[in-house]
């Protein structure tokens, strides 16, 4: 996967403020599952953070559908119903930094799991497609003065996976991934991960067999 594969996104695409979109705050154990993330296209949070996310996305989704044909709601308006979207800002933990934007492009798939994908085996259930609009590094020093009304009004980088942020202020951080200069990026380190995501294959493989060879033996 090369960097020019992920989507491209511009703020005048739907105006200054995304008032219908919902933002979240996406934590990540490892760089290694960030790495699958974009490879694959998929993510998927804890239990709970998948019905929170799915509910998210099912509520705009309906809304949008009983309501983008309106003939009372203001032009301005339905053309931001028309481009809203559910977004997620990765960080991975611990890194003081965010990595990356994706949007969800479906429900949770809550019977899906990729149980030997993530770094954390059969810990983490369903799975969400996305899009990514942004893979850069940008420190959390860039969001701290930004506050969060929907999380006691800490700095907008601070919160657990799954923190909402109030629309304005993802709008804002929309602003700042589309403006940064970043000089660092995860494809800088793709194929030291693809490596290890080979390496991780076969040993699953070489476990697999001495396992079906134990236990042909035994019969």
């Amino acid at each position: 996967m090369t960097q020019q594969t992920f989507s491209g996104y511009s703020m005048q695409s739907s105006g200054p403020q995304h008032i219908f979109s919902r933002y979240f705050i996406i934590k990540s154990y490892t760089e290694e599952d960030i790495h699958k993330a974009i490879k694959y296209n998929i993510w998927s949070s804890s239990e709970r953070g998948n019905k929170m996310l799915d509910e998210c996305y099912r509520d705009l989704k309906n809304f949008k559908r009983q309501n983008l044909n309106s003939k009372t709601m203001d032009p301005e308006a339905l053309n931001e119903l028309k481009d809203s979207e559910v977004f997620l800002f990765f960080s991975v933990n611990k890194s003081k930094h965010f990595c990356g934007v994706a949007k969800m492009v479906s429900e949770v798939k809550h019977s899906m799991a990729h149980s030997n994908l993530w770094k954390q085996t059969n810990k983490w259930p369903g799975s969400i497609k996305v899009d990514w609009l942004f893979i850069k590094d940008i420190p959390n020093t860039q969001f701290i003065h930004i506050e969060n009304p929907l999380n006691e009004n800490k700095p907008a980088c601070q919160g657990r996976d799954c923190q909402e942020l109030y629309p304005k202020i993802g709008t804002k951080m929309l602003e700042i991934f589309l403006n940064y200069k970043s000089t660092t990026r995860l494809f800088d380190d793709f194929k030291y991960y693809d490596e290890q995501e080979k390496f991780k294959a076969q040993k699953q493989i070489q476990k697999e067999k001495f396992n079906f060879r134990n236990q042909k033996s035994q019969n």
